[in-house]
């Protein structure tokens, strides 16, 4: 009993507060590159669960992906990106795709993270 609870103690402290509610809710791009800032940094505490599994890590990983697929859809398509005037447009795209850099820096740090824990 003293080592499950050990290990429930230790994976809460990854899980206790984990800011997804920040990305769900974000209404801009900007808004979305805060949001994946705050989860990832936040995700970064894997490598301190060390009871955390590794397989539970990447689902975690999938998990926050589909939420963040889910939330760029829907900011962008309020938008009506196709009506907007060309400078308008370019303006969003390059906000895009700073975000998607973002991500994928932010996800390549959390997986170095969790394979070298």
């Amino acid at each position: 009993l003293k080592e499950a609870l050990e290990k429930v103690q230790n994976i809460l402290g990854l899980m206790r507060d984990f800011p997804i509610n920040d990305l769900i809710v974000a209404s801009s791009t900007e808004q979305l590159m805060q949001a994946v800032h705050t989860v990832f940094a936040h995700m970064r505490k894997i490598r301190s669960a060390t009871q955390y599994p590794l397989g539970r890590a990447y689902h975690l990983v999938e998990a926050v992906s589909r939420d963040f697929a889910a939330q760029i859809l829907k900011v962008l398509s309020v938008q009506r990106l196709m009506h907007h005037d060309a400078e308008v447009f370019e303006t969003n795209i390059i906000g895009c795709v700073e975000l998607f850099r973002v991500w994928d820096v932010s996800i390549t740090i959390v997986k170095f993270d969790v394979l070298f824990k």
